[in-house]
């Protein structure tokens, strides 16, 4: 054993020389003893989370309500239903039958001095290529039902946390052509009614929910028109989204999203998607 310790000690000084040399020249590439190390031994650095986009335990659930989806009784005179708010003080649904002489004009409305549940002031840039440009606001304020339909300004039943994208089908603008977009049916339904004036709209908006989340996934239309006798009117506003309903509506599901954002439904929390 002794005739082979010069070659132990030759080998050990050759290997302590070679680590020597390596360090330095790691910590010059990477920054860091932490990145030779992971190097060394094969160890993968941790990622990053973050609490907003971590996703939670209800994220592969079906977004559902409690509200049926089914038109009001008819009766030949405006009618305006509020569905109280849940548990959780969450929008639940607004109903109404409304023709076109009954109609408000469309005025500005100012920002809602209350928040829906879940709302949050973020203020995003519309994409990577616009980081210079000027950002836009993730979330509005949203009324569920429009004004012009029935002329309450502050109505915390009628107020849901929505995307900009949802309701105006861009982040930053509005695209009125985009039938992913909340803005869409209002302005062809509101056309739909000029155009049959002696006709009643009868028009439900949802939000569907996963469990406990405060942010809707998905925003439900149901519309339907009645002529003055009561009989069902099919309406079709051209769009590929549309589908049938119960009781002759027409039913549109809108995803609550934002193309710039990543959202954690549970909280109302997001982050940039290219951050």
């Amino acid at each position: 054993m002794k005739k082979y310790q010069p070659l132990i000690k030759t080998i050990f000084f050759l290997m302590l020389t070679l680590i020597l040399l390596l360090v330095p020249l790691s910590i010059t590439k990477n920054g860091s003893i932490k990145h030779f190390l992971e190097e060394i031994i094969h160890v993968q650095p941790e990622e990053e989370t973050h609490p907003a986009i971590e996703e939670n335990k209800f994220a592969n659930k079906q977004a559902t309500s409690t509200i049926k989806q089914i038109p009001l009784t008819f009766t030949n005179k405006k009618q305006l239903v509020f569905e109280p708010l849940d548990e959780l003080s969450r929008p639940t649904s607004v109903s109404v039958q409304v023709k076109f002489s009954e109609m408000l004009e469309e005025k500005p409305i100012a920002k809602p001095p209350i928040n829906p549940v879940g709302y949050k002031n973020y203020y995003f840039y519309p994409s990577l290529d616009a980081r210079a440009k000027n950002r836009a606001y993730l979330y509005q304020k949203q009324m569920l039902m429009p004004y012009e339909f029935h002329g309450i300004e502050y109505e915390r039943r009628n107020l849901c946390t929505q995307t900009a994208y949802l309701y105006k089908g861009k982040m930053k603008g509005a695209d009125i052509a985009n039938d992913n977009s909340i803005i869409y049916y209002e302005k062809h339904l509101k056309q739909w009614m000029e155009d049959n004036p002696e006709c009643r709209l009868d028009l439900q908006v949802t939000p569907l929910y996963v469990e406990n989340e405060l942010i809707p996934r998905q925003i439900r239309l149901s519309y339907k028109g009645f002529r003055e006798d009561g009989s069902s009117i099919v309406i079709s506003l051209n769009s590929k989204r549309e589908s049938v309903g119960q009781l002759s509506t027409t039913v549109v599901y809108l995803d609550n999203f934002s193309p710039n954002a990543r959202i954690d439904y549970l909280t109302g929390e997001a982050v940039m998607s290219f951050e």
